[in-house]
């Protein structure tokens, strides 16, 4: 099927319609979304003018947009979740993500709105010191800073010039523009861990075993875990494989600082294990949340979306789907990106 013209019922902006290879699957590109597939018959119904006016789905441009500027794989949305196992078994050329997942994402205080803006723009404008020109009531704009139109716009760009981290090169009303200055960089480091963090070991918090499990254990590591972490392009690391003389605790806080991301198998509730992956997001850095059918973990994290595992080959394939959906592949992933 050639490539067709068509509004995008999201952000209600002109986009370029392909039909997969799957009869039912279209992709949607060139929007103020970025890019995304969905199983046509799922799609929201929407008024006269192509636009769905469903509350629920106001949010979905932006979030989709950011992970294009993170360079995550488009992705396929799943409106009913009883249908993501059979999305994950036969699409390969999408991250099947349900959409109720993809809308927890959004930031929910201002700071962190603002914050979330700051690494969407240096993801935007990856060069130091380039202009980047925006007008605030643009679709692709408002959707970049998570804004509900062009006045939210405006006040988040306001913002991140008043702390320094946005440097106005000469604007004339209604347009920015704008560069990342030191200051603005410094703060995206802190966020994001520094530019270097991704080639880094992810780290796996993880019990590690009494002596009569400890086999049992290091086989889960050695034959699922890490090879799930590295099949998505990253570095793997626990606790215990490296040689040293410091204070077991002191590495642990030093890996975790250091990790792009934290995986946290939660199936035997290790106190420690809670104590880590809290750390970790506290520091802003992603955790992956596992845990194996049939335990129950802390009520503190039953909301979030773990990673619900039968057996090891399923958690390793699982795992794997996880980090390219939210994390996006690594710096040694070989299937690339699209």
């Amino acid at each position: 099927m050639a490539d067709e013209q068509k509004k995008c019922r999201f952000c209600g902006k002109m986009a370029v319609y392909t039909q997969s290879g799957h009869s039912f699957i279209v992709r949607f590109k060139g929007c103020a979304c970025g890019a995304y597939y969905v199983a046509e018959p799922e799609l929201p119904s929407a008024d006269e003018d192509g636009v769905v006016r469903d509350g629920r789905y106001k949010r979905l441009p932006a979030l989709l947009y950011e992970r294009r500027l993170k360079g995550l794989r488009a992705p396929l949305l799943v409106f009913n979740k009883t249908q993501l196992p059979e999305a994950k078994e036969n699409i390969s050329f999408a991250e099947p993500i349900p959409v109720d997942d993809l809308l927890a994402q959004w930031p929910q205080t201002v700071p962190e709105r603002i914050d979330r803006c700051l690494c969407n723009f240096a993801n935007l404008t990856p060069t130091v010191g380039k202009k980047t020109t925006l007008v605030p009531d643009n679709a692709r704009t408002v959707t970049l800073l998570f804004a509900d139109g062009s006045i939210e716009a405006d006040y988040y760009l306001a913002a991140m010039k008043k702390y320094g981290w946005l440097e106005d090169l000469g604007s004339a009303p209604p347009t920015w523009n704008l560069t990342i200055t030191p200051e603005g960089w410094a703060r995206v480091g802190e966020l994001s861990g520094g530019a270097e963090r991704h080639r880094n070991p992810a780290f796996v918090a993880m019990w590690f075993g009494a002596k009569e499990l400890r086999n049992e254990m290091d086989r889960l590591w050695l034959e699922f875990i890490k090879p799930a972490i590295e099949a998505a392009g990253y570095k793997a690391k626990r606790a215990d494989t490296d040689e040293h003389n410091e204070p077991i605790m002191d590495m642990v806080i030093e890996y975790i600082r250091q990790a792009p991301f934290l995986v946290a198998e939660l199936s035997d509730n290790n106190k420690g294990v809670y104590f880590e992956a809290g750390f970790a997001k506290g520091r802003g850095i992603e955790v992956i949340y596992c845990c194996r059918e049939g335990h129950e973990p802390h009520f503190d994290v039953t909301a979030i979306n773990l990673v619900k595992w039968k057996d090891e080959k399923d958690l390793r394939k699982r795992l794997e789907n996880r980090i390219r959906g939210s994390v996006g592949p690594g710096p040694h992933d070989l299937r690339g990106v699209e």
